[in-house]
């Protein structure tokens, strides 16, 4: 009797260990990490932070592009916030990217002390592992100078009790994309710039081949909801706008801007220094 019920035992154990086993083996199956910094189950929703700080000079331009796998996320309609930038232009139609576009003088955007930059949401739709990544074609101050010095760093976010935060942040490496985007920003492995701790051995990230040849993309849409074909995005690289057409239109307008504001910080400094001719040789 002992010795049935101890092979009874042995047996359920044995039973229970190949169900534990099982159960555990269903249950990663479910799971994806992002970045290696997070690990989420299929349905929750990543609300991914883009931090930026240490920038000596002040933002009133930028062009950047999200990547990630669409297969594995999914964008959530209306999620993409921006802290400090009005007037964002983007399209979240895209396959697998956000395009992202801005530009505004009369408002500086300052990253001198640690600040969002950005935050989207996305919808956990597969299992295994998976990016998000960045690239910045440009980011210049009032004076059309490229930033240089800046740190870059990711929050992951799926409720309180599943995060991480202040993670290194991580820049597209994809040739293709690379050799299509190239752009007067220059990203670093590490997600920071020239003061960066590691400036003698991070690598710049950039594509092997010089662009000569301009890139079709789909249109930047501001309402992603809007009916009209007009503004509307499509998927995939099949729309009729250029990318880099609207990039140096950004550019050129914003030099235009730069242009006016100084004319008319040259003028009311002329106009202040006749006032003081003027009062002196009164006085005299």
């Amino acid at each position: 009797m002992k010795r049935k019920l101890l092979k009874i035992s042995s047996m359920l154990a044995v039973l229970l260990v190949m169900l534990s086993s099982m159960g555990a083996t269903a249950f990663a199956a479910e799971e994806l990490s992002v970045n290696s910094a997070i690990t989420l189950q299929k349905g929750d929703t990543l609300t991914l932070t883009i931090n930026l700080a240490d920038c000596d000079k002040k933002i009133v331009g930028l062009q950047m592009y999200l990547n990630y796998d669409n297969s594995k996320l999914k964008y959530v309609d209306g999620s993409l916030k921006f802290e400090k930038f009005d007037g964002v232009v983007y399209n979240a139609k895209l396959e697998n990217q956000i395009a992202i576009t801005w530009t505004n003088v009369m408002e500086e955007a300052d990253f001198s002390k640690q600040a969002s930059f950005l935050s989207v949401q996305f919808e956990v739709v597969g299992t295994g592992e998976t990016s998000i990544s960045q690239y910045i074609a440009h980011m210049y101050n009032i004076d059309m100078v490229t930033l240089s010095n800046y740190k870059f760093t990711y929050d992951y976010s799926t409720g309180e009790e599943n995060s991480a935060a202040d993670q290194q942040a991580v820049i597209t490496t994809e040739e293709t994309f690379l050799n299509t985007h190239t752009g007067s920003f220059k990203n670093y492995d590490d997600g920071m710039g020239d003061n960066s701790p590691n400036k003698d051995t991070h690598k710049e990230i950039k594509g092997s081949e010089i662009v000569t040849k301009i890139v079709s993309a789909t249109r930047y849409v501001v309402n992603e909801s809007s009916d009209d074909p007009s503004i509307s995005g499509s998927n995939g690289g099949s729309g009729t706008a250029v990318l880099i057409i609207v990039g140096v239109a950004v550019i050129v307008l914003a030099i235009v801007a730069v242009i006016i504001v100084k004319k008319r910080d040259d003028s009311k400094k002329q106009a202040e220094g006749n006032r003081y001719r003027n009062s002196d040789k009164s006085e005299q």
